[in-house]
């Protein structure tokens, strides 16, 4: 049986000989024919056990946390963690967008976060480059694509796709002759497949974003009420 994430809680004491671990968080970023699609789980999983997500017991999940942010003309996205001390993510990054310029997009967007993270965050620093943050939009008309992790970025445009790991057989399925309509239900079907072969450590509702040539973002799928 699993609990609600308020039920996880007064668990912790029970299980505190053993290892709690809060996962969660599985993103695929994909160039389409006419755009840039984001999707991501919203599920924050606790589980008990010094093993991998899929071997390890479930205690609780708690659905419905954001896990893509749009920022001036770019969007990100957070694999790994849901909240970073007491804070969930949309706190870090709303403070973040008020230190850059108006219309910032993608490369401008590389340093800044970094920048940012040190200058105000630097305690909490070491987590957020553990974790992989993805960002993506349209650079000079191009659609863009980078990854943010241990203090290194590296980007791509043109075509390409990036995911948390590649256990959930996207790259056998992505095609950038897709349309972002084509490709929505591989993404949403990709990180559900992968969901299951985690014990349901990701999971919840699946948001998938869509960014189009100059930046205009759209939601293909319905957004949950966000925690």
């Amino acid at each position: 049986m699993k609990y609600s994430i308020f039920s996880c809680l007064l668990l912790v004491g029970v299980y505190s000989h053993s290892q709690l671990n809060i996962s969660g968080s599985f993103s695929i970023v994909a160039i389409c024919k006419d755009g840039i699609l984001i999707g991501a789980d919203t599920r924050m999983s606790f589980s008990v056990g010094d093993h991998s997500p899929s071997q390890s017991e479930v205690l609780a999940y708690r659905d419905t946390i954001q896990k893509i942010f749009i920022i001036q003309n770019f969007a990100l996205s957070v694999t790994g963690i849901s909240h970073v001390g007491d804070s969930s993510l949309d706190i870090y990054f709303s403070d973040f967008e008020k230190t850059i310029p108006k219309n910032s997009t993608v490369l401008v967007a590389k340093d800044s976060l970094f920048n940012f993270l040190y200058n105000k965050y630097s305690g909490r620093l070491n987590i957020f480059l553990q974790q992989k943050i993805f960002i993506a939009g349209y650079e000079n008309g191009e659609p863009t694509l980078g990854v943010l992790q241990y203090g290194e970025y590296h980007y791509g445009s043109g075509s390409g796709f990036i995911t948390t790991n590649d256990s959930s057989g996207f790259e056998k399925k992505y095609s950038k002759e897709y349309t972002c309509e084509q490709m929505k239900p591989i993404i949403v079907d990709c990180i559900k497949s992968y969901a299951k072969s985690r014990n349901y450590t990701v999971g919840g509702p699946i948001m998938v974003l869509k960014i189009s040539p100059q930046n205009k973002f759209s939601w293909m799928t319905k957004l949950p009420k966000f925690r």
